[in-house]
């Protein structure tokens, strides 16, 4: 083996030692709201999936998810991150659209038993398209894909909606197509969080760059 292939080897090596070693974090943007920012790119197997920001809003009784991540791995790795922050339960586990990278960590979540929130249209348009994704899913992040899987709505907002976490009121309101149009028509389907006590308002994929 020459020395070129083998500092090429070594060089691999640490790269794939420093992904595994890149920590999941949280940034507190305003009072009792967190976000985790992902990797500015498209879903690979170096970034897990990792492309999306997702977030998480505490209250005085509990916690609210916002998006979970694109994988059930990046989903424990929120719930690990919230329970860093809080004890609280997680009451609420809300998806603002149907796009793989924020839906595929819900199941971290399903030993909490928190209401899966979301648009009226969501379960529908997860349904009609949780073959594709799952197989995209798996060709691309291939092992980093294991557990992941789609779980719907058990909750729904067909306009406006409130949620109150204890001393924290959110204010959920689902809008015309935008950034998904869930089933051809003109019609409310993008979800958005809005936290009456820091005047934070969470918009998924609306706010796009």
């Amino acid at each position: 083996m020459t020395r070129a292939a083998l500092a090429f080897i070594v060089i691999c090596m640490f790269m794939a030692c420093a992904r595994a070693e890149e920590p999941f974090t949280v940034k507190e943007i305003a009072l009792g709201n967190y976000v985790h920012r992902g990797h500015d790119d498209v879903a690979t197997r170096e970034n897990g999936g990792d492309i999306a920001y997702i977030s998480f809003i505490a209250g005085m009784r509990c916690v609210a998810v916002i998006d979970t991540g694109g994988t059930l791995a990046e989903g424990r790795a929120l719930r690990d991150a919230i329970r860093a922050k809080t004890k609280l339960p997680v009451c609420y586990m809300i998806n603002t659209h149907m796009h793989p990278d924020h839906i595929f960590g819900n199941a971290a979540f399903k030993d909490d038993h928190p209401q899966f929130v979301g648009s009226f249209k969501l379960a529908q348009a997860e349904a009609s398209r949780a073959n594709n994704y799952l197989h995209a899913l798996n060709r691309e992040l291939g092992d980093e894909a294991k557990g992941s899987e789609i779980i719907g709505p058990t909750k729904t907002i067909d306009g406006e909606g409130t949620l109150d976490l204890g001393s924290r009121v959110l204010e959920l309101r689902t809008w015309k197509t935008a950034h998904t149009n869930n089933d051809l028509t003109d019609t409310n389907n993008d979800l958005t969080v809005y936290d009456e006590k820091t005047g934070t308002f969470w918009l998924g994929d609306l706010l796009f760059v």
